[in-house]
């Protein structure tokens, strides 16, 4: 034989014994419930779930596993910091925020009667749009009404109505319609302009007040 092929051997051989001692120095040690440490090649089922401690055959500690419940809690408090952090930044967020709008706020206006004044002359503003579209929905509403009647008076007579009368009537019915829709939207219009009138008169006596930009109204 060969000294390149007796060599080929020897390393094969070599590594077919040291391939079962690699792998039995491994050993896994728990504590029973009698509080007894024990070490084996593998940890009984009853076991798994308690901490663990991986050894080589000399004695070193290679790996270390913790309990469950110690799992368990370590993860609930990297998720409980992850939430603190995320409500740090969405306050450091609104606070900024805030600060900006005090700042326009107290630009827009000197005083109270500044506040009420603009807010007044809001509300009379969409009060007169108001009106013109009552006013107006009254016109359609007799123009309605007149036409209804000369259809009646036809289909009396004994005639049909027909399609450009049926076409008129429906379109000053839509009209009608969307004069109240737009009614409808311009009173809410204002329930929102007083709601933002009375926060930011609240918000204008807490700043002259002393309070902080920025800083959240006490209760």
């Amino acid at each position: 034989m060969r000294p390149a092929t007796v060599l080929a051997s020897l390393l094969a051989a070599a590594m077919v014994v040291s391939l079962p001692t690699a792998q039995a120095a491994k050993i896994k040690c728990w504590t029973n419930s009698d509080g007894v440490r024990e070490c084996g090649n593998s940890i009984p089922p009853e076991y798994a779930q308690q901490e663990t401690i991986e050894k080589t055959s000399s004695g070193v500690t290679t790996k270390r596993t913790k309990a469950a419940q110690d799992r368990e809690t370590a993860r609930k408090e990297r998720l409980a910091k992850i939430e603190a952090r995320k409500k740090q930044r969405a306050e450091a967020k609104r606070k900024q925020r805030q600060i900006a709008l005090d700042r326009v706020l107290l630009d827009t206006y000197a005083t109270e009667d500044d506040m009420h004044l603009a807010h007044t002359q809001n509300i009379e503003s969409i009060d007169s749009r108001i009106n013109h579209s009552k006013d107006h929905i009254g016109k359609l509403e007799q123009t309605l009404a007149a036409m209804h009647k000369v259809a009646a008076n036809e289909q009396r007579a004994g005639k049909e109505v027909d399609a450009k009368q049926l076409a008129d009537i429906n379109s000053v019915q839509s009209q009608i319609e969307a004069a109240e829709g737009d009614i409808a939207r311009r009173e809410r219009e204002k329930g929102k302009l007083q709601a933002k009138y009375e926060k930011d008169l609240s918000r204008f006596r807490f700043l002259y007040g002393g309070g902080a930009l920025g800083a959240p109204v006490e209760q």
